[in-house]
């Protein structure tokens, strides 16, 4: 572990190191060196001993050549002459520790007389310096590996410093001699706030902190340099590498940034990506990255806001993507909401933690994000022997005493209470719903019931601008008077609260009644708004009930004043 000195009421008490150092043979002018644990003092002229002057000019040249040795501190080193040829050296404060013995010899000798040089350990020393990090100083808030080395930033005592183990050695951060392969310590020095909040080994090593963000040049300690980038600084929040961009939630709490290097301007730029959505965005807690879906190329960032909701940003940078949406758990009309906390992705799954507080307890959900799933919460139930009679057991108990929706075989039943029941939550099922849920594959007893929490999600389109004859209409009366949706896999549809028919009737072998709830992919034709004539004329497309849905392509046709 590095060590520092932080010379304050909690650092340990030094001690001393002293030792006397008697020159033999010695005249005037001759010279020698000091050896203190393989460092070297430059030549030391001794100035004689005959008279008072010659004694102290003696003394100051050894103590000023031992203080300039790299291996002491800018101050401590004191030496006093205490007999014929005599000399005490004292090493203190900043510069103590637990020397081995000092050596020495001889560079010049003018009278031929076989100078002599040794030393005798008075009191062994004890340094005032301690490991940088310690449980009485803090620990390291951050850690990457780059470029063979471990890198750890920003200690509780040392907010500021950024640390690098020696190459290829990821657990010794020994710094004492400057060689190449060596151990990195170093303090980054600027105007703004420097507190270290993340380390991001991409392309290049980045440091984002409270006031500004930096890269690292150079990987060893004679070449290391830290360059300042931009300056917005970052929230409390580990950032993110997607897509060739490492992206941070600035330190205002409301913007999310994309930190991603300009070729002409030959440096890294801070873009605002969340420029149209920042309301979403509310001091985040935390963040997580999604790469790529088995339904999606794109990727998906998560971003949990203080308040319990998230904000979901769906972004291909290649095709110039950036999608912002604002989720919020179901079970919105709930006394006791669900509220997330956190967010992790293992192994491309992302698992989210839910809270939900009563009057009387406090309870921690891991749930993991599923696009095979319809609502939040939810069970999948997918054997007959989860049926006892006219009880559907959950085999969970987290939705107990809960009003909750039930989807069977892509069909929405009604919304009912879980039973409580020591070892499993419960549903009733009347006798109808029991008789179609089992008649789905009666020979091997495979159901299909999913029991959770329903949300709506509700998609409202910018604004609506079209290049009239008149010219563009945003700020004039208009109607939508036709919407066309491409769906894929959906049903249930609704604009402007009104159902959008799917179910078609014709000349069919059989008829379309009584038959599971269709899904229809392809173009959803001749939908109406009902909004009419109005400046604003967004339709709102929602799906109230736990069916599948998947928009792809919205077309309206407009009639303007």
């Amino acid at each position: 572990v590095p060590q520092y000195d932080y010379d304050d009421a909690s650092s340990p008490t030094p001690t001393s190191y002293v030792t006397t150092m008697t020159l033999g043979h010695f005249e005037t002018g001759d010279r020698f060196q000091i050896d203190v644990e393989g460092v070297l003092s430059k030549n030391i002229t001794f100035a004689g001993d005959a008279n008072a002057n010659e004694q102290s000019s003696s003394a100051f040249n050894i103590e000023k050549n031992l203080q300039e040795m790299p291996i002491f501190g800018d101050t401590g080193v004191s030496v006093s002459r205490t007999g014929s040829t005599a000399y005490t050296i004292t090493i203190s404060g900043e510069s103590t520790k637990e020397f081995e013995l000092f050596s020495g010899f001889a560079t010049s000798d003018s009278g031929g007389t076989a100078n002599e040089i040794s030393f005798a350990l008075v009191t062994q020393g004890s340094p005032r310096k301690e490991d940088v990090w310690s449980t009485t100083r803090g620990f390291p808030k951050t850690a990457a590996f780059y470029a063979g080395r471990l890198w750890l930033g920003g200690t509780k005592s040392k907010l500021q410093s950024l640390f690098a183990s020696r190459s290829g050695s990821f657990f010794d951060f020994y710094t004492e001699e400057g060689d190449d392969d060596e151990g990195i310590f170093t303090t980054i020095s600027s105007r703004q706030l420097t507190e270290i909040i993340d380390i991001n080994p991409d392309r290049g090593l980045q440091v984002f902190t409270a006031g500004a963000e930096f890269i690292v040049k150079g990987n060893t300690p004679s070449d290391i340099t830290i360059e300042a980038q931009t300056q917005h600084g970052a929230s409390f929040l580990e950032v993110k590498s997607v897509d060739g961009a490492t992206l941070f939630v600035d330190q205002n709490g409301r913007t999310l940034r994309s930190f991603l290097y300009n070729y002409n301007e030959d440096a890294y730029n801070s873009t605002d990506i969340s420029v149209l959505s920042s309301q979403l965005i509310d001091d985040p807690v935390d963040l997580g990255a999604l790469t790529g879906s088995l339904s999606e190329d794109a990727n998906w960032v998560f971003i949990v806001n203080q308040d319990g909701t998230s904000s979901i940003l769906n972004t291909l940078r290649s095709q110039d993507i950036n999608g912002f949406t604002k989720w919020i758990n179901g079970d919105t009309n709930s006394a006791y909401p669900l509220n997330t906390v956190s967010v992790s992705v293992v192994n491309n799954d992302l698992f989210l933690v839910n809270k939900r507080t009563t009057d009387t307890t406090t309870t921690y959900t891991v749930e993991k994000w599923d696009f095979d799933y319809l609502m939040d919460s939810s069970v999948r139930l997918e054997t007959s022997l989860s049926i006892v009679g006219n009880n559907l057991y959950l085999a969970s108990s987290h939705l107990d005493g809960e009003t909750v929706s039930v989807v069977a075989r892509g069909t929405p039943l009604d919304n009912r209470v879980v039973q409580t029941d020591p070892a499993s939550g419960y549903i009733i099922l009347t006798d109808a719903e029991k008789s179609f849920i089992l008649e789905q594959d009666p020979a091997t007893g495979v159901i299909d019931v999913e029991v959770g929490y329903n949300f709506i999600p509700a998609i409202k389109s910018m604004p609506l601008n079209t290049a009239a004859p008149a010219g563009q209409n945003q700020m004039r009366q208009k109607k939508v008077t036709r919407i066309n949706l491409r769906v894929y896999k959906s049903s249930g549809v609704y604009i402007d609260n009104n159902p959008v028919p799917i179910r078609q009737f014709g000349e069919a072998v059989d008829s379309p009644l009584d038959e599971n709830l269709p899904e229809q992919t392809g173009v959803i034709q001749g939908a109406n708004s009902g909004n009419g004539w109005n400046i604003e004329v967004q339709p709102l497309i929602t799906v109230p009930k736990p069916t599948p849905f998947h928009i792809q392509a919205i077309e309206y046709e407009v009639e303007s004043s």
